[in-house]
C-alpha cells in the first residue's frame, strides 16, 4: 500500500466497496490517530465509519476523541449498547469518565447493564468522587500480591489478575491486613528462586496519595519524582487504585485551557466551532466588568476636568487609566 497519511486513510476508508479493501485501510491504526483524522467529519459519516468496527477499538476511538463529539455519538446508542459495547471494553476511570457526561439517569441505566457487576459498582464509586481529585483520575484495574506468598505463587496470582487488565504498569504487594507495603519490580521477580519470598523482593512504597488528594497536587508528585504511575490509597493505607501519567496530562491539558480560555476574558468553556453567540456569551461579563471600569474613570476625569486643562500633560495618562479599569 502506498504512504498515506491518515486522514488519507480514513478518507479511503470510508469510501471502500468492500470489507478487505476497508481493513486494509484501517489495520495497525492507532485509536488516538482515528480519533484525531474523524474529528474534521461530520457526525453521520463518523457514526457510519464506527459501525464498521470492533468494539475495542471503538470504545478506544471515544476515549480520545474530543469530549462535545463523543457526547453526540452516546445519543446515537442504547443503554444496552453503551454499556456493552464501550463500558465493557474500557478502563474503569475511562468509563466514569464517559458516563459522567450523561445524565444520572442514563448512567444508572447504563450500569444496570453491565455484566460484571463488580467492575460496575467500581465504576459507580468513581463517579462519586469530586471532579480534579485523585479519586477521579484513578483507575481501578491493578494486580497486586501478598508479601506472604513465594515468587512461584505470585506469577500464578499475577497470571489471574492481568486476565483483567489490559496494561499493567506496577505490581503492588500488600501485608495481610491488605495494607499497601511496595512494588515489585518484574526483574527481581523473573531472577528469584521460587522458594523465595515477595516480602525480601519488594521495594517499599514511597510516594502514595489520598483519594481526596487534589489533582493539581496529584500531577505535581509525579512530576518531581518523575513517576509513570501512582497508587492512591485511603486513610487506612489500602490500595484503591492507579493514576498513569497519561490521565494527569490529560487533566494539564485541560487546566491550560482553563487558565487560557480566563486570561483571554472567557467565563465559559468555548470550543474552535462554537458559533458566534456562544463566545459572545462566554465574553459578556468580562467585557461588562470592563464597561462599568471605563464608566467610573470617566467619571473621575469628568471630576477633574479642571485639572486636566490646567496641566494638558495628564491628558497622556487617560488611555493608561483606562486600561487599568479594564
Amino acid at each position: 500500500m502506498e504512504e498515506l497519511s491518515v486522514k488519507e486513510r480514513i478518507e479511503r476508508a470510508m469510501n471502500a466497496i468492500d470489507w478487505a479493501e476497508f481493513e486494509e485501510y484501517t489495520m495497525d491504526l492507532h485509536a488516538a490517530d482515528i480519533a484525531e483524522a474523524l474529528e474534521s467529519r461530520e457526525i453521520e459519516e463518523i457514526e457510519r465509519f464506527l459501525e464498521s468496527l470492533d468494539a475495542e477499538l471503538v470504545a478506544d476511538i471515544l476515549v480520545e476523541i474530543d469530549e462535545d463529539i463523543r457526547t453526540q455519538l452516546l445519543k446515537t446508542y442504547s443503554s444496552e449498547d453503551i454499556a456493552h459495547e464501550l463500558v465493557e471494553n474500557m478502563d474503569s476511570d475511562d468509563a466514569a469518565d464517559m458516563l459522567s457526561e450523561l445524565s444520572d439517569e442514563l448512567t444508572k441505566e447504563v450500569l444496570s447493564k453491565v455484566d460484571d457487576k463488580e467492575q460496575a459498582k467500581k465504576i459507580a464509586h468513581l463517579l462519586t468522587h469530586d471532579e480534579d481529585t485523585a479519586g477521579a483520575l484513578m483507575a481501578t484495574e491493578y494486580v497486586k500480591v501478598q508479601e506472604g506468598l513465594t515468587a512461584l505463587r505470585c506469577v500464578a496470582a499475577m497470571r489471574t489478575q492481568a486476565e483483567n487488565v489490559d496494561r499493567v504498569h506496577a505490581v503492588y504487594v500488600v501485608n495481610e491486613d491488605d495494607i499497601l507495603v511496595g512494588t515489585l519490580s518484574l526483574k527481581k521477580l523473573l531472577t528469584a528462586k521460587r522458594t523465595e519470598n515477595i516480602s525480601e523482593l519488594y521495594t517499599p512504597i514511597r510516594h502514595t496519595v489520598l483519594s481526596t488528594t487534589p489533582a493539581e497536587e496529584v500531577a505535581n508528585t509525579m512530576q518531581k519524582y518523575d513517576l509513570f504511575v501512582l497508587a492512591v490509597v485511603n486513610a487506612a493505607g489500602e490500595l484503591l487504585g492507579r493514576i498513569t501519567l497519561d490521565d494527569v496530562v490529560d487533566f494539564i491539558r485541560e487546566e491550560a485551557e482553563r487558565d487560557y480560555q480566563l486570561a483571554s476574558g472567557l467565563t465559559d468553556e468555548v470550543e474552535s466551532d462554537d458559533t458566534v453567540l456562544q463566545v459572545t456569551r462566554a465574553r459578556i461579563p468580562w467585557l461588562l466588568i470592563g464597561l462599568f471600569g471605563g464608566l467610573i474613570v470617566a467619571l473621575m476625569l469628568g471630576e477633574n476636568e479642571g485639572d486636566i486643562k490646567s496641566v494638558p500633560a495628564l491628558a497622556l495618562f487617560m488611555p493608561l487609566i483606562a486600561a487599568m479599569a479594564g
